[in-house]
């Protein structure tokens, strides 16, 4: 048997070029060839197209499975690490790159050809995973069938990224494509076979080649987490992704995101101000979701700093008359399928009878977007919307002749609708599901951190179900068999939460799980309350739910997850880490787990930075305590036994938010009075005053330090008096920190130097404490940083500016011209 080996050597390379050109002259179709680096040495045999891979990171071989149905005519090995080989039906170049087997098929577009596989699949050992990124991203054994219908389609539905992998969590293999579009694996075992192979398989565009397609075999030591690695390096080249610093470049209220919970409004029919109000027990980040007879309140929302959004849909079109939706495009635009007939869609209820929805073609809808959006915020100042569907059904090929359409283009339309709102209407964007070919023009997304809602959830949003089935228990709720992978990819640019019909108070016994998945994985909770009374009854829960979840992701919701680890053999117990230092243990026993020196709770975590900053929910002298100090502020929630913590004695509920000059006291549960000792306490507290009436509130002297604050009757917050002098967090030099001119007229210059890259938020307040202005929230780099902000339209007078960074937190009074 021949082989041919391409080398970097000068003299075999010469030699390499004069055997070669021989071939191709006198037509070699057949021989095995070597491509070779530092990592990888891939043997490939013409014409099967079996492909011999020795890994020389950790000395594993993998060979894939010979195919068959390929005649070779031609073959060009003349160029180094490359190899081309020209069959009757497609070009197939071979390269390799650093730890991967890149793969390009391409040819005549035009021609007719039928779905194949390629490359040929690798034989799984029995102590294999397979890594499936069904949405947020799933963890199987290759023993055991996919339980989601045999196949994981890269173009459908909870179809996230366009990759498989198989690991024994430390090497292994993933499969990626370029083209998601056109590209699925299947994932069940084929007769006589006792493991999942996966195969992956390219689909046919409107029966054609269509377009050049690429794929890749890359190899991996380090089991899912240096996939995903890998594979974000691969997405960022394809352009798939922009890191939300970068949207917030161009889009400052995408900063909003940070640590916001995505609350829709529908069924509490509640009042602005019962909105407004919750940003005093400390929910000051949200995306509220408003039904169109809610829309007075969009002023009111977006003056307090939230997210205003509102429910869209382009797919759905129904009939005239239907009772239901937009019929505008029908049927004109509706998707064709090959036989002729229209594309089915959505089946909703009209007084309890079934009305036929279709689909819009995708690329009829850009003029829908603008038509819909120019109308809505013409009277609306909306910042942000949600799109419902199309990140979320499959891709189709329509066969209209208006409009004809194949399944990239689908998705090229789809995206088109995102960009549209983000770049011509500045808002931010959600939807339901995703693709990441997508992320780009694509904020967060619904549905992704679930593997299955509850059945009926597609039609009842909110109505709370502790029966919502085995496979919502086995699969969303099971943390043995779940992985961040999305979070791995894509933490820094794409937030993803629960389905709408699946937020944390839809099936109340796993309300406990969705918290702590969204506080592992540092991602957005969903509130969709059944009704103004249910929240109210429950409002301790929803409040715990924000604080636990939203001190974390303001502070790593923009941050790369950088690993993700299972603690326990049983992968009851896990991990995650953040690029800024934050670390998440996770706890999914229904009992307590020590961990260090932390006993962490059932369904408990314990969440640090390394430093002060942390979040928690751990068993403290035989009950559980939760909490979270982050700097400037605190909560504590003492399930409703007193517990002590940061120098705060209290049996429910509280919050505390420092600004320039206060502490601002929230009681969020029921108790009537709770205990303080200042030299316990991050601030150093002097005087309690009612937040209603101003009037002072006698602090009892209980001895030892320690003061006791009774709540007023019917009043939820106080203000207290803090010493700035002798304050905790004050108490550091202005050093490394230049603030100047000031006075100040119209420019502010601020220089400071950072030892390393930091969370860096700049804020003026005036000398009540009300904050005035944020200048900035983002990170600065390491070294001296020169920032000017303009003070033009700040009212002149004297203010506290206050600059937080990972390392201080430093007030200092300034006087605007």
């Amino acid at each position: 048997m021949t082989v041919y080996r391409i080398m970097k050597t000068k003299t075999l390379i010469v030699l390499f070029f004069l055997i070669n050109s021989l071939n191709i002259l006198y037509g070699q179709t057949s021989g095995n060839y070597i491509l070779e680096n530092d990592s990888l040495k891939a043997t490939i045999s013409i014409p099967s197209m079996q492909i011999n891979a020795y890994y020389k990171v950790n000395g594993q071989s993998y060979t894939t499975q010979a195919l068959g149905g390929y005649s070779v005519t031609s073959i060009n090995a003349s160029t180094p690490q490359k190899l081309v080989v020209n069959t009757t039906t497609l070009n197939i170049t071979f390269s390799i790159s650093g730890n991967a087997i890149n793969m390009v098929l391409g040819g005549d577009a035009n021609k007719s050809i039928s779905d194949f596989q390629f490359p040929g699949h690798i034989i799984s050992n029995s102590n294999d995973y397979m890594i499936v990124p069904r949405s947020s991203g799933m963890i199987w054994p290759v023993t055991q069938d996919y339980p989601f219908w045999g196949s994981y389609l890269f173009n459908t539905w909870k179809s996230s990224m366009s990759f498989v992998g198989v690991t024994n969590l430390k090497s292994g293999y993933m499969l990626v494509s370029d083209d998601p579009w056109d590209t699925g694996v299947w994932l069940n075992k084929w007769s006589g076979e006792t493991t999942v192979n996966p195969k992956l398989n390219h689909f046919a565009s409107k029966g054609k080649l269509g377009y050049t397609r690429t794929a890749h075999l890359v190899f991996v030591n380090n089991g899912y987490v240096e996939m995903m690695q890998w594979y974000r390096k691969n997405t960022n080249r394809l352009g798939w992704s922009k890191t939300f610093s970068q949207k917030a470049a161009v889009n400052p209220n995408i900063n909003k995101l940070k640590g916001a919970v995505d609350f829709w409004t529908y069924s509490t029919g509640s009042t602005a101000s019962d909105y407004t109000k919750l940003a005093d027990y400390g929910l000051d980040k949200a995306i509220f979701t408003l039904h169109e007879s809610q829309f007075g309140m969009i002023n009111a929302l977006n003056q307090k700093g939230f997210l205003t959004s509102v429910y869209e849909s382009y797919i759905d079109v129904f009939p005239p008359g239907s009772g239901w939706w937009y019929s505008d495009g029908y049927p004109q635009d509706v998707m064709v399928k090959n036989d002729g007939s229209m594309q089915a869609g959505w089946v909703a209820y009209v007084d309890g009878n079934p009305v036929q929805g279709y689909k819009l073609c995708p690329s009829t809808h850009s003029k829908y977007v603008r038509s819909r959006t120019s109308a809505k915020l013409s009277s609306n100042p909306l910042n942000s919307q949600f799109v419902d569907v199309s990140f979320a059904s499959a891709l189709s090929e329509c066969y209209s002749a208006d409009h004809p359409m194949s399944r990239k283009t689908d998705g090229q339309s789809r995206v088109d609708v995102f960009n549209i709102l983000k770049n011509e209407y500045s808002l931010v964007t959600g939807g339901e599901e995703g693709f990441d070919f997508g992320y780009s023009a694509y904020d967060y997304g619904h549905g992704e951190m679930g593997m299955l809602a509850t059945s009926e959830s597609g039609y009842d949003w909110t109505t709370p179900n502790d029966n919502p089935g085995n496979d919502y228990i086995a699969y969303s709720m099971n943390p043995t068999v779940r992985l961040p992978l999305l979070g791995l990819a894509y933490h820094d640019s794409h937030m993803p939460t629960w389905y709408t019909g699946d937020g944390v108070s839809k099936v109340p016994a796993y309300w406990d799980d969705k918290d702590l998945f969204n506080i592992l994985y540092a991602s957005m909770s969903l509130f969709f309350p059944p009704s103004k009374t249910y929240f109210d009854a429950n409002f301790e829960r929803f409040m715990a739910s924000y604080h636990l979840t939203s001190s974390l992701t303001r502070n790593v919701g923009f941050d790369q997850m950088t690993n993700h680890t299972f603690i326990t053999s049983d992968r009851y117990v896990q991990q995650t880490e953040f690029s800024s230092g934050w670390k998440v243990t996770a706890n999914f026993n229904a009992s307590s787990y020590q961990y260090g020196t932390k006993l962490l709770a059932a369904k408990g975590f314990y969440a640090t930075d390394g430093g002060q900053n942390e979040v928690f929910k751990l068993v403290d002298s035989g009950s559980n305590l939760a909490g979270a100090f982050t700097g400037d502020r605190l909560y504590i929630n003492p399930y409703g036994v007193e517990k002590t913590y940061k120098g705060v004695k209290t049996s429910g509920s509280v919050f505390f938010r420092k600004d320039a000059s206060s502490v601002h006291l929230a009681f969020i549960g029921s108790q009537t009075s709770i205990k303080i000792n200042s030299s316990q306490m991050p601030w150093v507290v002097k005087k309690a005053f009612s937040e209603a009436t101003g009037k002072e509130i006698t602090l009892t002297n209980l001895g030892s330090g320690w003061y006791q604050i009774n709540r007023p009757s019917g009043e939820d917050f106080i203000r207290l008096e803090v010493d700035i002098a002798m304050s905790q967090e004050e108490d550091v030099q202005v050093r490394q920190i230049e603030c100047y001119p000031n006075p100040v007229r119209g420019d502010l210059h601020i220089d400071m130097d950072l030892p390393t890259s930091q969370n860096v938020g700049i804020s003026l307040f005036d000398l009540t404490g009300k904050a005035v202005k944020d200048l900035m929230n983002d990170k600065a780099l390491p070294g001296t940083n020169n920032l000017v902000f303009n003070l033009d339209g700040v009212t002149p007078g004297t203010y506290v500016l206050r600059i937080k960074t990972d390392e201080k937190t430093i007030s200092k009074k300034i006087v605007v011209l």
